[in-house]
């Protein structure tokens, strides 16, 4: 199968030979192709195109840029446009120089990443597209934060580029304290005003490459890429001591919010969602069981027999 979409690749059959350099730089291309169509934030997607970029191309500099105004000099980078069905997303750009000696790219080296350059504009505009999405269809009108059902979509996504990488993702089940005895005593306007107070100091707390989803009522996941298990709680406790010092103002006093947080890190091989959101909730109900506004961690050895 991989001789065949080779081929299909340059045209010329010689190019399949074993053991032959174009083939191994065209097999290069094939895993470009294969690690794009996973979701990724920009750090990785630039560390994915200097992995399989750079050997092919002699070792230069090689840069994504998605805004025109951006671009290098011409005489000192090289630009491949980034063309997606009619719409020009972005450019590949290469240095000239290798080692700090000007060295242009070679035909061989231009037609690769001409070759190149389709696979990262689809990864690019698919990006994009999903951004978009997102944004317009997948977010909770009340709190700004990105609605669960499509919040699973986006954790699994993560996690199976976690996987690939191996690298280390956290997840935080944060849950309201007493929040039902809000709306009961106050009305559910106060209600909202303290849940739309809660997502704005969770979004403008996190990361860029954060994810921060609103669940049931009072409850809210955030899963952290690029985070070892430690580095989550620091995380949640940090969030924790900011939901506390949330006030919202009313006529006969301040309301204030306090919040239990569960914290959960992905296992080796892990892709399902489901069971990590599940570990990091038993570990928010230990938090609800030490006397609230606390975070707990789920720990495989021995804390989850204990949970």
């Amino acid at each position: 199968m991989r001789r065949g979409r080779a081929a299909v690749l340059t045209g010329d059959p010689s190019a399949a030979g074993a053991g032959s350099p174009r083939r191994a730089e065209l097999e290069q291309l094939l895993r470009l192709g294969s690690m794009l169509e996973v979701g990724m934030d920009s750090g990785a997607f630039q560390r994915t195109l200097l992995e399989h970029l750079q050997p092919l191309v002699g070792g230069r500099t090689v840069r994504l840029t998605l805004d025109a105004g951006d671009s290098r000099q011409p005489g000192v980078w090289d630009s491949f446009p980034l063309v997606a069905g009619d719409a020009l997303v972005g450019a590949l750009e290469v240095s000239r120089a290798v080692g700090g000696r000007a060295r242009p790219l070679s035909g061989r080296q231009r037609r690769l990443l001409e070759l190149a350059s389709p696979l990262v504009a689809r990864a690019v505009r698919n990006a994009q597209l999903f951004r978009h999405a997102q944004r317009r269809a997948a977010v909770d009108g009340l709190t700004g934060c990105i609605a669960m059902s499509h919040g699973m979509e986006l954790i699994n996504i993560e996690l199976r580029r976690a996987q690939r990488y191996a690298r280390p993702v956290a997840l935080l089940f944060i849950d309201l304290d007493r929040f039902k005895q809000i709306n009961d005593r106050y009305g559910h306007p106060l209600g909202d005003a303290a849940l739309r107070a809660v997502g704005a100091a969770l979004k403008s707390a996190l990361r860029g490459s954060d994810l921060c989803c609103r669940g049931g009522g009072d409850e809210f996941v955030v899963l952290l890429p690029e985070t070892p298990l430690e580095g989550a709680r620091h995380v949640a406790e940090s969030l924790r001591q900011r939901l506390a010092g949330i006030a919202v103002k009313r006529p006969e006093g301040a309301v204030h919010v306090t919040a239990s947080v569960g914290v959960a890190a992905a296992r080796p091989g892990e892709v399902d969602g489901g069971s990590l959101v599940a570990r990091a909730d038993a570990a928010m109900y230990r938090a609800k069981r030490a006397g609230r506004d606390a975070v707990r961690v789920w720990e495989d050895e021995p804390f989850c027999h204990t949970i």
